[in-house]
């Protein structure tokens, strides 16, 4: 056991080797998968995984835990498409999602945030 003391390993051998099954992990994964994988893509900034997280979050088929963890983690990457992302999920039938849309709206700042809110 060594372990790392001065940082240098920050993930990129990580987010290499899980670029190429992120997609199938996202979209046929459980439940349980799919949360981990889009915590996984937003903490090892996956940006290649956007748009399969966007899709995520509109698909009113899946649970409102994997919708949230898919908007959290284009949050974090700060996807340009999280503003749509937000819109879409401020709009959904689920409270939860709502109210999550409207945290990171609110955390946005800015005019949208207060016309939204």
């Amino acid at each position: 056991y060594r372990p790392v003391i001065d940082g240098s390993r920050k993930g990129g051998a990580a987010a290499t080797a899980l670029k190429p099954a992120m997609d199938d992990l996202l979209k046929n994964g459980s439940d349980a998968v799919r949360i981990a994988a889009a915590d996984a893509a937003g903490s090892l900034q996956i940006k290649e995984a956007g748009k399969t997280l966007f899709a995520l979050v509109g698909d009113d088929t899946l649970t409102a835990k994997v919708r949230i963890a898919a908007l959290n983690a284009l949050a974090t990457l700060k996807d340009k498409q999280l503003s749509a992302a937000i819109q879409l999920a401020a709009k959904s039938s689920d409270v939860g999602l709502r109210v999550e849309a409207n945290r990171l709206l609110g955390a946005a700042g800015g005019r949208e945030a207060v016309k939204q809110l």
